[in-house]
């Protein structure tokens, strides 16, 4: 375990941004049909697919080749989609909130915790979360007290 060091890995580290959205602008569609029309998730939607399918074959079709249940189904999965975008876009704005809470970090070549954003700290960062303040899964709690070094201006303060 490094503590912030720079034999630690904080540098070559993964961002810390929370990434609570499902879908790019590459997987949407392919991601979107497969749920929709997944046989054992959606079998409505899958069974007219299949009815829409036969009504094309010339021998068993009834509407002149012409697959009328389509029409219905792109709707239902154009509705679909776009409820799926708006809460995918839901999302992205709320894990933008989350990774712009700022958080106090030790900066170890001053001493003193400075403010950064939450997607700015690395692994073996040493982060002061006060009394009151989200903590976040991901931190390991090391001690609390009351600390006039986790306030700005040297107030006392909680440090949780």
């Amino acid at each position: 375990i490094h503590l912030g060091t720079a034999a630690g890995p904080q540098t070559e580290a993964e961002p810390n941004a929370v990434h609570t959205h499902r879908y790019t602008l590459l997987n949407f569609t392919p991601l979107t049909l497969y749920e929709q029309l997944h046989p054992s998730r959606k079998p409505a939607n899958f069974y007219f697919l299949a009815v829409g399918c036969m009504q094309m074959v010339p021998s068993v079709t009834v509407t002149n080749g012409l697959p009328v249940t389509f029409s219905p189904l792109a709707f239902v999965l154009g509705v679909d989609a776009g409820t799926k975008v708006y809460e995918d876009l839901q999302r992205r704005r709320a894990d933008a909130v989350t990774n712009a809470q700022v958080t106090r970090i030790l900066d170890r070549a001053l001493g003193i915790f400075c403010e950064r954003r939450w997607d700015e700290v690395r692994p073996g960062d040493i982060v002061c979360v006060r009394n009151h303040e989200i903590f976040p899964a991901d931190l390991l709690f090391l001690t609390s007290g009351e600390s006039a070094a986790c306030s700005p201006g040297g107030t006392l303060a909680h440090c949780w």
